[in-house]
């Protein structure tokens, strides 16, 4: 999905392009490259839209709000100030950020992290090619103990915290951090909740877990779920900040009006992501008390339905 991008970051022309991504994703590599030999991480992987890119056959590509999802595992504790260090002289030098799941050997090899086993499979997927350096690490990493209804229930728990809390804050980047994380809510939770459900629940779905397919699949199996309603409100307030975004950066659009049009967009998605959350869970809840046949209606469903 992407981030939201300041008026600040718009006034410097802080905007990366695809050649940013192309040198973020190439500096990402030879430095942890560097570590990978030098004993200090076993492993780092490129995931999400920066993996996609110079893939013919890959439909994910990085946008301007687009960030570097890396996953790392490390074996000595020095690495982390050195990965700080080169994440924050990538996003100077490319406007680029660095979004980064990692754990430490001992963790990652004991199952003894924070990575849902469904974000686990979803990183597995990713593609490998120009994104991985020293071993693979999400096939280090070994899944957690917990049963996946457990981990799933945890994860939108969480979700519902975390949405809940960012939403309260006075301070304007925690604001915005809420705004991103509801407006990634159909795309990220519905990829999580996909993966959920065909573990849990064995329904059949498209191995494309990219953004589009992903949409296309929560809607043709949800579709008649009363969440849909916020679902479609997020996905159509997300296509529309592309389109407000789009305009502020070519000067169509002022800088003041961007600003009130992010505080309306808060006001009206954060409320739609903590509804729709909350109501997925109790739907969750009810197919493992079995009040909704998931099973039944898993048999009819392809991921290609139309």
């Amino acid at each position: 999905m992407g981030r939201i991008i300041t008026a600040e970051e718009i006034v410097l022309k802080h905007i990366p392009s695809q050649d940013s991504f192309v040198a973020a994703r190439k500096k990402t590599m030879e430095e942890c490259g560097r570590l990978v030999k030098e004993g200090k991480i076993v492993g780092a992987k490129i995931y999400g839209s920066v993996a996609g890119l110079g893939l013919e056959n890959d439909s994910r590509k990085p946008s301007v709000r687009s960030d570097l999802d890396i996953l790392l595992v490390y074996r000595d504790v020095d690495a982390l100030e050195q990965l700080h260090d080169l994440f924050t002289s990538i996003a100077k030098e490319t406007y680029v950020y660095a979004e980064v799941a990692i754990t430490d050997e001992y963790g990652a090899i004991n199952g003894e992290h924070l990575l849902t086993p469904f974000l686990l499979r979803c990183i597995r997927r990713s593609p490998t090619e120009g994104n991985v350096v020293g071993d693979d690490p999400s096939w280090i990493i070994q899944p957690q103990s917990q049963q996946p209804q457990d981990v799933y229930k945890e994860y939108l728990k969480e979700k519902l915290e975390s949405l809940r809390r960012n939403c309260v804050s006075s301070i304007e980047l925690t604001r915005l951090k809420a705004l991103q994380r509801s407006l990634e809510v159909p795309v990220n939770v519905g990829r999580i909740t996909l993966d959920a459900y065909e573990e849990i629940f064995a329904i059949s779905r498209d191995t494309d877990d990219g953004k589009l397919a992903t949409i296309r699949d929560f809607r043709n199996y949800f579709h008649d779920q009363p969440f849909m309603m916020e679902f479609g409100n997020l996905t159509s307030a997300e296509n529309e900040y592309n389109v407000v975004l789009g305009k502020t950066i070519k000067g169509q659009v002022s800088l003041a009006d961007y600003n009130n049009y992010l505080a309306y967009l808060g006001k009206r998605c954060i409320p739609d992501a903590i509804s729709f959350t909350k109501q997925l869970k109790n739907h969750f809840e009810s197919c493992l008390e079995g009040n909704y046949r998931c099973v039944e209606r898993s048999t009819k469903f392809t991921g290609k339905e139309k």
